[in-house]
């Protein structure tokens, strides 16, 4: 089948991508507005205030469920430390951002911005119901600013299409304006959500206002349908490379499982996501529904409702 280029597609390329390139040069020199091992030294200090081993004590089977290597354990740990909205459990919780285990890492990020944005919010200004304004710490609150360095490690993490955002959110919410460099590059991220929350959290510090940066925008993201041929680096590509394809079947969604994304139109996906995806996760959302964090490849792995899911079983392409 021969493809059809015109020129005015080609020209949005060619801008694309030399905007993106001119960005990362422009982020590569920009220097950064901290010390990192200043950080790294506040944080350390900071443990030794926080008495982080009692969580040990008084969460007993939740830390050895935690310290088990039973993934499944290790994930339900992780999840109920981030539920307690206790600073004292973050701690536990940054060793889990270098596991192996895709869905490790992405529950310990949301579980770290749970504690800290619950912590923060305490201090919200009553006054101002339209917005989120933080009030000065009062004499006996905890500073949770030396979480800094934690967030700044969760920047320095491949961009999985969760755990940016997250760090985007922590920056916002211990409000450390130094990480304007990092929360800039997030804008260009192919991911829709770290690009919004990095942008709400450069608003909410008054970034926009004191640069006088005027946001460039991405060109729109296509409808995602199962008519989209699959990259060859997603997870239906790498099947359909092995000889297999999906056939949709019944039965329970469960960790590990294959699926395939039953909602055509799906907004802000990656260019070749394809439809079949590989279950990391199932946990209740915030409106009561299941949702799944979906593997789809490409390092793609987005929160979606059950109900729009459906399991598959494989066979080969000759059936």
């Amino acid at each position: 089948m021969k493809t059809t280029i015109t020129l005015p597609s080609l020209v949005v390329c060619l801008l694309v991508s030399f905007m993106s390139t001119a960005l990362a040069q422009e982020q590569k020199a920009l220097p950064p507005k901290y010390d990192e091992a200043d950080l790294k030294k506040c944080y350390d200090n900071f443990l030794l205030e926080l008495n982080y081993v009692q969580v040990a004590t008084d969460h007993p089977k939740v830390i050895k469920d935690l310290l088990s290597g039973d993934s499944a354990r290790q994930l339900t740990a992780v999840k109920t430390l981030g539920e307690t909205a206790a600073p004292v459990v973050i701690p536990w919780l940054v060793p889990f951002l270098d596991s192996e285990d895709v869905s490790l890492r992405i529950w310990a990020g949301s579980s770290i911005d749970k504690v800290i944005s619950a912590g923060a919010l305490k201090r919200r200004d009553p006054t101002q119901p339209d917005r989120v304004v933080l009030r000065p710490l009062e004499a006996g609150e905890l500073d949770l600013r030396p979480f800094a360095w934690v967030a700044l490690k969760m920047f320095r993490k491949p961009d999985d299409g969760n755990t940016h955002a997250y760090a985007a959110s922590v920056t916002r919410y211990l409000e450390v304006r130094e990480f304007e460099n990092e929360l800039r590059h997030c804008l260009w991220s192919r991911h829709p959500a770290i690009a919004g929350k990095a942008r709400w959290a450069l608003e909410s510090l008054g970034l926009e206002k004191a640069s006088g940066h005027q946001w460039r925008s991405m060109p729109p993201s296509a409808r995602w349908t199962s008519r989209e041929v699959a990259a060859v680096d997603s997870v239906e590509g790498q099947l359909m490379a092995q000889g297999k394809r999906a056939v949709r079947t019944t039965g329970p969604i469960t960790v590990r499982a294959l699926v395939q994304d039953m909602l055509e139109g799906r907004l802000d996906q990656p260019k070749g996501r394809g439809a079949i995806g590989k279950v990391l996760s199932v946990s209740t959302g915030d409106s009561g529904e299941p949702v799944a964090v979906v593997d789809f490849g490409r390092d793609y792995s987005p929160g979606i409702y059950l109900s729009e899911l459906s399991p598959v079983v494989l066979v080969s392409v000759s059936e």
